[in-house]
């Protein structure tokens, strides 16, 4: 092959994906493309310097929930190419993940995106929960296994229920914590879902843009306007969604927004 690989989600339908006595990339290897996948390879498996292998973690079953290369009657040969690892969960402390399973063995090294040789047991950080690598892995101690020795930083949000008001602002402020302080920049998107309190009606102004997390800190406000009123209506909700996150997963991304009626029934 020569420059992208990518196969569909899940496992593969038929094996192999690719055959021959070496099969070279040329490129970046990201089996299952936008989804965890596998990539299945008959003979040997040779990557270089300049490629890439995009490997997905969101769960613990390998080729439908993290990606998997499966070498079946060969060797991978890893030239230092660049592990560019994605987590999509919280790993459970001590979870194994064979992201490149081979026949008769593994030579070479991975690099981490920022050039740095991942050896033989490095450790490095995925959205605040470290991993070790080991080359000699598996049951037959021939594969490439990542193993999680600390659990994620998860992003959570809460809940907000008060009265309204009779005249002007009241601020309905939501806490989004981080489970624990990472040592990275942790940023998440957040975005107002209107119910049955509407912008339109008049009844808040929405909130939207992004909280940003310096290393160290585990928590931060989002402010969302309600504005008061005299009329007797029934209890309003709204919410506050979490989304994209970065350096680490979400846990509970959704606040819900409580509007009280405090006017009385004419």
């Amino acid at each position: 092959p020569n420059g992208a690989i990518s196969t569909p989600p899940g496992t593969s339908v038929t094996a192999p994906d690719v055959a021959g006595a070496t099969v070279t990339v040329g490129g970046t290897v990201a089996p299952g493309g936008s989804s965890p996948g596998r990539f299945g390879v008959v003979g040997n498996l040779s990557f270089s310097s300049t490629d890439r292998y995009q490997a997905q973690i969101n769960g613990g079953g390998a080729a439908t929930q993290y990606d998997r290369i499966s070498v079946a009657s060969g060797s991978a040969t890893l030239g230092s190419a660049t592990l560019e690892v994605s987590l999509g969960f919280v790993p459970i402390v001590g979870q194994p993940f064979v992201i490149v399973d081979t026949a008769t063995g593994v030579f070479g090294t991975f690099r981490d995106t920022a050039g740095n040789t991942l050896n033989e047991g490095a450790t490095f950080i995925l959205n605040g929960a470290t991993f070790s690598i080991t080359y000699v892995g598996g049951s037959d101690n021939r594969d490439v296994v990542l193993r999680a020795l600390t659990s994620g930083v998860t992003l959570s949000i809460s809940d907000v229920t008060q009265a309204e008001g009779n005249a002007g602002a009241t601020i309905f402020t939501f806490n989004v914590t981080l489970s624990a302080p990472s040592t990275q920049t942790v940023s998440v998107t957040y975005t107002t879902l209107y119910g049955t309190a509407t912008f339109a009606d008049g009844d808040l102004v929405g909130a939207n843009g992004t909280l940003e997390f310096a290393p160290g800190e585990t928590s931060k406000p989002i402010n969302v306007t309600v504005n008061g009123d005299t009329k007797f209506e029934p209890d309003e909700t709204f919410a506050v969604s979490l989304s994209a996150p970065v350096n680490a997963v979400i846990g509970d991304g959704l606040g819900l927004g409580t509007i009280l009626n405090d006017d009385s029934q004419p």
